[in-house]
């Protein structure tokens, strides 16, 4: 087989290891794909490029956010933002995602908002940009902010059937603020109206069904309905397990969450 099959072959697995939501798999046939697009095409071609820019931006969600700084910042020094803004405004919200993973908040808000300065007001990488920096707002305890960057995301995806997924994922980040404020009513109707619509699509294997689950299962701890909370618990970290593999910070994260929730169960009984 030629390097050209192989990468068309590549290709092929990306695409519907894409489709269902395998990140792992994705990650790792990323990683052959970009090696072969540099040889094929050149280091800065626009294959070698695009394909870069996915593995870089998929590596934070399998536990590699090092790494995935690395490999965007190698990709945003071959791009020239004057020729083509968009696609360096990507290439920016890609690496702002892998410095809030790293924890490199301040790097990450800063690109954001220079991402933002790149791009319509009211197209879908506009309202990307919005969802994370509200995560990130979140991240620091700025609940008024982060909402009003919820909002504005979920309020331009309500428009636009394309992007489903992301508008499902706005609802759950929107939740999550509610949550962090204590006004569980708000969180669980919000998180309601996005599982309803995981399930009516049949999206119940993917990662966004398990982030779904995930801050339900927090909601209810707060709640203190803690059975209910360890078995959505244990279903968001089978998904994750299977698509993003254990090291993975979504993996990580929840098994804490589990050990709290059996350490209480424990001193209840």
């Amino acid at each position: 087989m030629s390097q050209e099959e192989r990468l068309r072959e590549l290709d092929e697995k990306i695409r519907q290891a894409e489709a269902e939501g395998d990140i792992k798999s994705q990650v790792d046939y990323l990683e052959e794909a970009v090696k072969l697009a540099r040889e094929l095409y050149g280091t800065g071609s626009n294959r070698h490029i695009e394909l870069q820019s996915e593995y870089g931006g998929l590596l934070k969600y399998v536990g590699r956010p090092g790494e995935a700084v690395e490999q965007l910042v190698e990709v945003t020094k071959l791009l020239e933002p004057g020729e083509d803004p968009l696609n360096y405004a990507t290439a920016l919200v890609n690496l702002a995602g892998a410095c809030r993973f790293a924890r490199d908040l301040e790097k990450s808000e800063a690109l954001y908002l220079e991402a933002r300065e790149l791009v319509k007001g009211e197209d879908y990488l506009y309202a990307s940009i919005c969802n994370n920096l509200g995560i990130l707002y979140q991240d620091q305890r700025r609940y008024e902010e982060a909402k009003e960057q919820h909002r504005k995301s979920k309020e331009l995806l309500k428009k636009d059937s394309e992007h489903r997924e992301e508008y499902l994922t706005t609802l759950g980040n929107l939740a999550a603020v509610c949550l962090a404020e204590g006004k569980y009513d708000e969180s669980e109707a919000l998180l309601d109206e996005a599982e309803e619509q995981v399930r009516a699509f049949g999206w119940t294997e993917q990662t966004l069904y398990a982030s779904l689950l995930n801050q339900k299962a927090a909601l209810y701890y707060h709640m203190g309905k803690c059975p209910e909370a360890l078995k959505l618990f244990r279903t968001a970290y089978d998904i994750c397990e299977k698509k993003l593999g254990r090291k993975s910070e979504a993996c990580m994260g929840i098994e804490r969450s589990i050990r709290v929730v059996e350490e209480s169960l424990k001193k209840g009984s």
